[in-house]
């Protein structure tokens, strides 16, 4: 997937920039804006969740990527959770383009 001197580099910048995951959350069991992980700690189930943002938070906590990842049908709204209750700098749409 990625090179080793791009690897480190995107590592590099994680470490610099706050990042924040907005997922819609397919699948998942209640509505509303539901927050996933804070810094890398998982907050939820992944019923509440939804898999795909359940296992994102889980993977990257292994890897030591600290990341807020915020599920919301709306997204706008979970960014701005994302951003102004979580303090994410930088967010990143799963599937940004689908809906």
């Amino acid at each position: 997937m990625f090179n080793n001197r791009l690897k480190i580099k995107f590592i590099s910048f994680v470490n610099y920039i706050f990042f924040g995951i907005v997922s819609i959350g397919y699948k998942r069991k209640g509505k509303g804006t539901v927050k996933v992980a804070y810094k890398g700690e998982i907050l939820c189930t992944w019923e509440e969740a939804g898999d795909e943002p359940y296992l994102l938070a889980k993977v990257l906590k292994q890897k030591g990527i600290k990341i807020n990842i915020v599920v919301d049908k709306n997204r706008y709204r979970g960014g701005m959770v994302a951003i102004k209750e979580l303090g994410s700098e930088l967010i990143i749409l799963d599937d940004g383009f689908q809906h």
